[in-house]
């Protein structure tokens, strides 16, 4: 399978320092990182609670870079890059398959992450696309305990995991 031209476009540049990408391209990274192996539904509902952030900025960013390349927001991004300090037991596994997808993953998987970054972008530039986890703006698969912020009462909607068995929980806090 080729790559569409969009994929292509997307693909990260792995000598390229993590702000100098485009929008896009962080987006289609992070969600490579958070989401690959998730529904459509549920990755797409992962980016839309990236754009929400980037919609509302506050302590999480004021862009979608910053949004994106917050320390300990989006774990595929803790690295050296985004926190300098970062014991070494603190990387995450994902921080070095962000640069170079394809390197780990078939490119159908870059593919899916790249048309998802795609359509929930064109939100973020103002077109009325519906956001399909209401405003949420956190989210955590239950394959994980649940972190102290996920409060029930902010709870939007949960989405299938792509681990038999889990969920993935949207909030707006």
């Amino acid at each position: 399978m080729a790559l569409s031209p969009l994929a292509q476009s997307l693909l990260p540049d792995p000598a390229k320092p993590l702000r100098d990408h485009a929008e896009k391209q962080l987006l289609a990274m992070c969600l490579f990182g958070e989401a690959r192996g998730q529904p459509a539904q549920t990755r797409n509902g992962i980016g839309h609670a990236i754009i929400n952030r980037a919609l509302h900025p506050a302590w999480w960013g004021k862009t979608l870079t910053g949004v994106i390349l917050k320390a300990w927001q989006f774990s595929s991004f803790n690295g050296p890059e985004t926190i300098p300090k970062i014991k070494p037991e603190h990387i995450d596994p994902n921080y070095q398959k962000l640069r170079d997808p394809l390197r780990y993953e078939a490119e159908w998987v870059w593919e899916h992450c790249c048309q998802s970054a795609e359509l929930v972008y064109r939100r973020f530039q103002g077109e009325q696309i519906e956001d399909p986890v209401i405003g949420a703006n956190h989210y955590y698969d239950t394959s994980i305990p649940a972190p102290t912020w996920a409060d029930v009462k902010k709870l939007t909607v949960i989405l299938p995991a792509g681990r038999k068995g889990h969920m993935v929980r949207f909030y707006r806090l």
